[in-house]
């Protein structure tokens, strides 16, 4: 559903909130926490030249450079049509292990009315894409121009996409017949006019799909018709035989209906589901965000409020909360959410921080504020009406307790969410808790446009505390990095896919109509799991560092060249961020430096050699142990 906004408000909010084990939280000038500019809500860019080199990317994968160093990008796939979700990320990547990955996303070549727009797919087995020879003969997997779609595996060694086609618009089911099989059958469901579908597959025997969309609004381009007393209405659809029938059809569970509800927003919502247990989070601009939990494999529900906003039925009114007579801004969310069922089945939520504004209540809109940044969190576990956490923000890579960040205009293109945004989550089989969200990357600024990159951050105590943000995008500055979405299962890395753009913006969205189409990579990424990546260079650095041999069995040699003179330590970590050797007061001297260590007593594997000193890593390398 689009959202009547025609009026915003542009400012940088720093919310009062502590987050643990956040030292590196953005601090503001004072000047700038709250400064209001006008611009129009259908904000967009006057195409630009960026230097040549980065027009077109001459090899499907690149290797890092720079501050991140040891990532590589596999490009799988490419796509002129750049609009991949409306707000939340769909389930676009799967990770069976030993190397099988699949990966959907939503592509069209033919702009502007992409008639072949569909679900692209490609899966990884030994080490190889089996689309990566000429990924511009790439088809769509639907047999209906379709778009907007989740992938997930079924117990019986089938993939299924589920996505909606825009004749008719429906829910459509694609399955092939076995993992990374590009034949696929489709089949429409029984659900009449849906859009924008999530879905996750579930139940104890693997068989049960599970379906959240919304119904087809009406207005504007929209012919749909109001559900339930609703204009877009948030429905569940279930399978338990693999799609073969549907025994719950358009089902509205309780807790979400007109009484407290005018509509959803497109893509304003999210699902997970493991065996019996479905968590459903939603919440928007104007609206509660809350948790719809079953454990029965969808047969009841609770619902439990995370933000519980202070209208019910918000369209235009006053935003005033103590009745005043003056208008209130109000925090909330911004309808980009994930949701994780953890090993024990405790639900965890995320969302982009949000604030509204209305002093004008009758005039058909109302101000956001799309400057507004944080992630914040929220578990079953949280005392009753605990608020959400901050839990991560925009990144000082400077350290100048200043964010160095071009707001606009032009600056940083909005999405219509906020500057953090779009979270996405997995989890390992250790309890670990992963989430990967997207920013605008302090000082990474070309012809007055900032650029975002995707960040990455990890709990492993349930989500107590986190660690830092890490960049892990790893190409380069001027290149703009959004749609992550994460694979569920993290074993020794985080798998994700996500876009990248020479050019911050949506060519296929009308808001950004001069954004000129072009092609846009797909991305997909294997992390370390450890998150040591992104290691930031300080003053006095190591530099020309060369591991050798690599993979190595008995002796390693480091040789590294070093600014200045300086006592550091040496350590060997494994993937999971486990220390498994150090040397300690190592006297490093200006210039050239070689040192050998004996990793007879390390076991096979892939390991990280780092350097650091008092003020930090200096250097990372990876290696191999045979």
């Amino acid at each position: 559903m689009k959202k009547n906004i025609y009026t915003l408000a542009l400012g940088l909010f720093a919310l009062g909130l502590a987050a643990q084990n956040q030292p590196n939280k953005p601090k503001l000038p004072e000047e700038t926490k709250n400064k209001m500019l006008n611009a129009s809500l259908h904000d967009h860019l006057t195409p630009v030249n960026p230097p040549s080199e980065f027009l077109q990317h001459t090899n499907p994968t690149v290797t890092a450079n720079g501050e991140n160093f040891g990532l590589t990008e596999e490009v799988i796939g490419r796509t002129v049509y750049d609009l991949q979700t409306n707000h939340t990320m769909q389930h676009r990547i799967v990770n069976y292990g030993n190397g099988k990955i699949s990966a959907i996303w939503t592509y069209g070549r033919s702009e502007p009315s992409f008639p072949e727009r569909g679900m692209a797919y490609n899966h990884k087995e030994n080490g190889t894409w089996i689309n990566s020879a000429d990924m511009n003969s790439i088809n769509r997997v639907e047999t209906e121009r379709s778009g907007f779609g989740n992938i997930d595996f079924l117990s019986s060694n089938k993939e299924v996409i589920i996505s909606h086609q825009t004749d008719g618009p429906t829910l459509g089911t694609s399955i092939n017949s076995a993992v990374g099989n590009q034949t696929w059958k489709f089949d429409q469901l029984p659900s009449g006019k849906l859009l924008w579908p999530k879905a996750r597959v579930g139940g104890l025997d693997g068989k049960s799909i599970h379906v959240i969309s919304t119904t087809e609004p009406t207005g504007g381009d929209f012919e749909g018709e109001i559900f339930e007393g609703m204009n877009g209405a948030l429905v569940y659809n279930r399978s338990v035989n693999e799609g073969q029938t549907w025994d719950k059809i358009n089902f509205l569970i309780p807790g979400i209906d007109s009484t407290i509800y005018n509509g959803f927003g497109g893509d304003a919502y999210q699902i997970d589901v493991r065996g019996n247990v479905i968590a459903i989070v939603y919440g928007d601009f104007g609206q509660n965000t809350a948790l719809l939990k079953s454990t029965d494999n969808g047969e009841t529900w609770t619902k439990t409020l995370i933000i519980d906003f202070p209208f019910d039925k918000y369209v235009d009114q006053l935003t005033d909360i103590n009745n005043d007579g003056v208008a209130d801004t109000i925090s909330t969310s911004d309808g980009t959410l994930s949701v994780l069922i953890d090993n024990n089945n405790v639900c965890h939520v995320w969302f982009g921080n949000m604030r509204i504004f209305n002093s004008t209540p009758g005039d058909g809109s109302f101000s956001y504020f799309p400057a507004t940044s944080g992630i914040m969190y929220w578990n079953e576990n949280f005392q009753e009406n605990q608020s959400p956490r901050l839990i991560a923000d925009l990144v000082d890579h400077d350290d100048d307790d200043f964010l160095n960040i071009v707001l606009g205009p032009p600056g940083v293109i909005t999405y219509q969410v906020s500057l953090t945004a779009m979270p996405t989550s997995g989890i390992d089989a250790q309890g670990n808790i992963y989430v990967a969200y997207m920013a605008p990357r302090e000082d990474y600024e070309l012809n007055g446009i900032t650029y975002r990159h995707i960040y990455a951050i990890k709990s492993t105590d349930g989500g107590n505390t986190w660690t830092d943000p890490v960049d892990i995008t790893p190409f380069d500055e001027f290149t703009e990095y959004v749609y992550p979405s994460m694979a569920r299962v993290v074993d020794d890395f985080v798998h994700i896919v996500y876009q990248r753009d020479f050019e911050p913006g949506i060519a296929a969205a009308a808001a950004n109509a001069t954004h000129p189409y072009g092609d846009n990579d797909i991305v997909y990424q294997a992390v370390p799991a450890a998150l040591n990546v992104g290691i930031k260079t300080i003053n006095e650095p190591v530099r020309n560092a060369i591991v050798f041999p690599n993979p190595a069995r008995e002796n390693i040699s480091l040789m590294f060249d070093a600014d200045a003179p300086q006592d550091a330590n040496i350590s060997i970590v494994n993937l999971l961020g486990q220390q498994v050797m150090e040397m300690r007061n190592m006297n490093i001297k200006k210039g050239e430096n070689q040192i050998t260590l004996n990793i007879n007593n390390i076991t096979p594997g892939i390991y990280f050699i780092n350097i650091m000193n008092n003020k930090g890593i200096l250097m990372s390398s990876k290696f191999v142990k045979n």
